[in-house]
């Protein structure tokens, strides 16, 4: 079974949480090759196409796992997703897999409960999870999976003082569990203890010391801790893992723009991570978003990195034009390049989408301070504080 490759699973974790779907697609398929017919892995494999935006192709094979008694919430939370983004969901069906959710999540197991906390956190909706993954872990305190992600859960929302607890206990139950072992490094970065983070992921490579997840970690450890030389180091080591790792080919680019300062070296690694993403994550639109925005902020207003972020962000918005996080980052640019009518499209189209989001609003007021149009920029400033302490004029 596929429980029992700890290091396969936790690659599949791994990618998720780390926004490559198409590598968890593929690190799952691979998985299938050695447990042939393996529902959880099939279920990875679906839900990675669901997370990749191919509704189709993932909610047909969603719909044949759902007989599975470890999977029956889990495919069910899933299905739900996939209906919220079609853009004429299907409320009748929402509706009726919502009931068989609330019957079903009071019957199941740890185990199904541990994958529905695991659809939840996927999907974006942590402090749902918590819901699931605390009847998990209070069913069944000794399972593994549902402590590693207990910890995880508490990280997404904000919690991470008290995930140490649930790695330690994972880790003191199997000592060789990556993805508890990412969890305690995770839990030690965030403190700011750089080399006991470092000493959790060097256990991992210790055992298996061309495990991608473990390398990639070492080496965003080595920057946090400022050693540029050694994080290029292990960017090279990834590269001949896997020649199309599009995070260590992020890490090579900005290494040679901040480090190096070498512009023109800059561009051929450029061009080569456009390459990988478009190898490894066709339709990653957050990966393109998420460089861009590193980038943009690194650049120095050089219009030649800035033109390299913008190229970045145009992709993402390609892939998905309505998100408001890649209109505001694209506002943010134009200004950057002193584009002010092309800003004020972008902020105006995230205020148009998602009407609530104030980074939108405070784009646009920073564009009209810009302008000199204080009077505008003012009202609005007003109109948002009534707004937010409940007395619209």
């Amino acid at each position: 079974m596929a429980e029992k490759d700890l290091y396969n699973l936790s690659k599949i974790f791994y990618y998720f949480r780390e926004r490559y779907y198409n590598q968890a697609y593929t690190t799952a398929n691979e998985g299938l090759k050695r447990f042939v017919n393996d529902g959880i892995l099939q279920f990875y494999s679906a839900l990675a196409l669901l997370m990749d935006v191919q509704l189709h192709e993932a909610m047909r094979e969603l719909e044949q796992l759902r007989n599975k008694p470890e999977l029956t919430v889990a495919t069910l939370l899933a299905l739900v997703h996939g209906h919220k983004q079609h853009k004429t969901p299907d409320r009748e069906a929402i509706a009726e897999f919502e009931v068989k959710i609330k019957e079903l999540r009071k019957q199941v197991d740890d185990t199904a409960l541990f994958y529905g906390a695991h659809t939840l956190y996927i999907i974006g909706k942590a402090d749902k999870a918590m819901e699931y993954i605390e009847r998990a872990t209070k069913k069944n305190p000794t399972n593994i999976f549902a402590l590693a992600l207990k910890g995880w859960i508490l990280i997404a929302n904000d919690i991470a003082k008290e995930s140490k607890q649930y790695f330690d206990a994972a880790l003191k139950l199997e000592s060789n569990f990556p993805d508890a072992a990412f969890g305690y490094a995770k839990y030690r970065e965030i403190r700011s203890n750089f080399s006991q983070a470092l000493e959790y992921v060097n256990r991992v490579l210790a055992t298996k010391s061309d495990y991608l997840p473990a390398v990639l970690e070492n080496m965003k450890l080595q920057l946090c801790m400022q050693d540029w030389e050694q994080c290029e180091d292990v960017a090279q080591r990834a590269f001949r893992i896997d020649s199309n790792c599009v995070e260590a080919h992020k890490y090579h680019y900005l290494y040679l723009l901040c480090r190096e300062g070498n512009y023109t070296d800059a561009q051929q690694a450029f061009n080569r991570l456009l390459q990988a993403i478009d190898i490894s994550e066709p339709k990653g639109a957050w990966q393109y978003f998420e460089i861009s925005q590193v980038v943009a902020r690194v650049c120095g207003r050089n219009s030649q990195i800035l033109h390299q972020s913008d190229i970045l962000l145009q992709r993402a918005l390609e892939l998905n034009s309505t998100n408001a996080d890649y209109l505001i980052e694209g506002g943010y640019q134009a200004l950057m390049a002193t584009k002010m009518n092309e800003a004020i499209k972008f902020y105006k189209s995230a205020a148009r989408t998602h009407a609530d989001n104030m980074g939108a609003v405070y784009g646009i007021i920073h564009c009209q301070i810009l302008e000199g149009k204080f009077a505008e920029a003012k009202q609005q400033i007003e109109f948002q504080h009534e707004v937010q302490s409940g007395n619209p004029a």
